[in-house]
């Protein structure tokens, strides 16, 4: 494969690639959605207010979500090498403050009450 790419010009190499990287995606690709939080917005209070939970969960997540799903469909269609490579930085930063931002999620926890703690006990 090495030998046939340096015999090729740049263009017709990058026709090549490109040929064989929409080989291997799907048309469709999977949309990414916004997880559930485990808990309700005011769960974390008094130490986070429902309001910044909100915020933060359905504007500032929510951004992260909707950048990898439309970087990966921008590169369904994407048809140059450059253009690839280019979305790789949009689909690192945006599905790796998705990942990080889901696991944030399930790292928080609501404060037990006394009364709960006390049941358990029992």
């Amino acid at each position: 494969m090495a030998a046939l790419l340096t015999k090729m010009g740049s263009s017709a190499q990058g026709r090549m690639l490109s040929d064989l990287w929409k080989r291997g995606l799907t048309t469709a690709v999977q949309q990414e959605v916004l997880p559930e939080l485990p808990y309700d917005y005011n769960a974390l209070q008094p130490v986070i207010s429902a309001e910044i939970m909100l915020l933060h969960h359905q504007k500032h997540h929510q951004a992260f979500v909707t950048g990898f799903n439309k970087a990966l469909e921008q590169l369904t269609t994407a048809s140059d090498p450059r253009a690839i490579v280019a979305l790789q930085s949009a689909i690192n930063f945006n599905g790796g403050g998705h990942i990080n931002h889901s696991i944030f999620w399930n790292n928080l926890a609501p404060l037990k009450r006394e009364e709960e703690s006390h049941q358990k006990e029992i």
